[in-house]
């Protein structure tokens, strides 16, 4: 940082001239690019702005209206400021000489006492010179941060975080739809820094104006303090660095945005079939609507909408899903690549547990379809593995979207392990029983219950290695079809029959009676839960 006009009057140097600021108050926060001594009063064409200028008097006019045009072309020409050592020429400083400054509100310091000039100099231009070198460490520093999170391949998340700490200032990568793409907002509400984001962002880029060189890349909408810098390289944009409340903008802001862009590029570059940049804000937003980490309804609708989720007069489907294999980000591609439909709008990620992923969908009320699309493009997707999906109820409105997302993880744990490749689909209308066993499976009875019905088989198949439990399941999910359960079983009919025998003798109960089956069918989705 340049010292101002205010700051080289108080060093001592200055000091020991018994300095009085006459005229120019307004203009003593003025930055002094270099102190020049002027020997007369035709040097003024020899500066190029920001000098502060020390002078006698020796060799100036002493006509008012040439110490009028003096000051006149001192001012015109971006001078920082005058210093004028009485005793030699002048014992009071010329009353045309003041009121010129006055008028142009130039600032006009007299020093009383003689002081040395080369002092002065030598004491500005240290500071001037010590602040150029600690601007060039820093701009050092910034450069091996940078180069090292590149040479990294550091996630954009983690990225953004240094930029934002660095800058002390929330940021925002958008793509160049102007949605939203990760944040780092530095404990703020995100809902508020995200409100309105793309019409907001669509008006920066309209007037935001390009910052002095050699940071022209690099634009300010100082209305509302944003500086923008686009994410590109080889001829190839991806989107904009955004960093708010920038108004002034911090020291080396422009540098910090800047690099941090050209570490994003070579990451793209690096990695050009990488869907990161997708990923990011679907999985940040889901992972704050499960975890309940936003302010109020208000505030969530605006992360979504960021993200160009519509939320007005829409419907709304949650959709969890469990798999065995580790597919997710090919699933999520899929849905990704089929979802951008006009009516439907899908916001993917990781849910709350291992193997987890959640789907949130955004259609048009009376939307036929609704979430048929998206299960018969995750049955694809699931062909070669064991997965479940539970769909949730449908949300009328947004407010009850969060209520939805819980409503489907909830059915996704009641839900019985797949055991067969390809994927099964739990619907809530008819998986209410497993549900009720999934929230009571805490509780002392509900084991002690699993334990009375099924203790026998359990014992059995622990000492016998048998699969007595595997024919129940089978014949409770098929009460009126042993040649189904049994097939279910892989065994033939007569030796599935003979395994019916056998449990029907260690529980010493009648399998012909439809309260033990209903009772044993709800021991088994109880036993799944525990």
């Amino acid at each position: 940082m340049l010292p101002t006009v205010a700051d080289v009057v108080a060093m001592p140097a200055v000091v020991m001239g018994d300095p009085i600021v006459l005229a120019g108050q307004n203009g003593l926060s003025s930055p002094v690019r270099w102190v020049h001594v002027a020997p007369s009063s035709g040097s003024n064409r020899l500066l190029l702005g920001g000098e502060l200028l020390l002078a006698t008097g020796v060799g100036w006019p002493s006509e008012d209206h040439e110490l009028d045009r003096y000051v006149n072309e001192l001012a015109d020409v971006g001078a920082a400021g005058l210093v004028l050592e009485l005793g030699i020429r002048f014992d009071s400083v010329p009353p045309a000489l003041l009121r010129s400054c006055e008028r142009r509100d130039f600032p006009l310091v007299a020093l009383r006492r003689e002081v040395r000039f080369v002092s002065i100099t030598e004491a500005v231009h240290w500071v001037i010179i010590d602040s150029q070198l600690g601007a060039l460490r820093e701009r050092d520093q910034l450069h091996a941060i940078f180069a090292e999170l590149s040479r990294r391949g550091c996630s954009t998340s983690f990225v953004l975080d240094q930029v934002a700490q660095i800058l002390d200032r929330p940021v925002v990568l958008e793509d160049l739809n102007h949605r939203a793409v990760a944040w780092s907002i530095l404990g703020r509400e995100a809902g508020n820094v995200l409100q309105n984001w793309s019409a907001e962002s669509r008006r920066a880029s309209e007037l935001s104006v390009p910052q002095p060189e050699p940071y022209a890349q690099t634009t300010s909408w100082a209305d509302r303090g944003w500086l923008r810098t686009p994410v590109e390289a080889c001829g190839q944009r991806w989107g904009t660095l955004v960093a708010l409340h920038c108004e002034p903008p911090p020291s080396s802001a422009e540098v910090v945005l800047e690099r941090a862009a050209l570490t994003l590029s070579i990451n793209k570059l690096a990695k050009p079939n990488d869907d990161e940049w997708a990923d990011l804000a679907h999985r940040t937003i889901l992972t704050e609507t499960m975890s309940k980490s936003y302010r109020d309804v208000a505030s969530l609708r605006s992360m979504y909408e960021a993200v160009g989720f519509r939320t007005r007069g829409r419907e709304f489907v949650a959709i969890s899903r469990r798999s065995d294999s580790d597919d997710l980000e090919n699933v999520f591609g899929r849905v990704r690549a089929a979802a951008p439909v006009e009516n439907v709008d899908v916001i993917c990620g990781v849910g709350t547990e291992h193997s987890t992923s959640v789907f949130v969908m955004s259609v048009e009320r009376g939307f036929a379809d609704r979430d048929d699309m998206l299960v018969s493009l995750l049955r694809t997707a699931s062909e070669n593995s064991h997965s479940a999906i539970a769909v949730g109820p449908t949300a009328q409105t947004f407010p009850e979207l969060v209520g939805v997302v819980d409503e489907s993880l909830a059915l996704l744990r009641s839900a019985p392990t797949a055991h067969d490749p390809g994927m099964t689909v739990h619907r809530l209308r008819s998986s209410e029983l497993s549900m009720l066993m999934y929230g009571r499976r805490g509780e002392p009875t509900m084991q002690t219950f699993v334990e009375r019905s099924l203790g026998p088989l359990l014992k059995w198949d622990a000492e016998h290695q048998g699969d007595l439990m595997e024919v129940i399941r089978a014949f409770t999910a098929h009460p009126g079809n042993r040649k189904r359960a049994a097939e279910a079983c892989h065994l033939s009919r007569s030796v599935f029959y003979q395994r019916l025998d056998h449990i029907s003798r260690l529980l010493e109960v009648d399998l012909t009676d439809g309260r033990t089956v209903a009772t044993l069918h709800v021991a088994m989705l109880a036993h799944s839960q525990l």
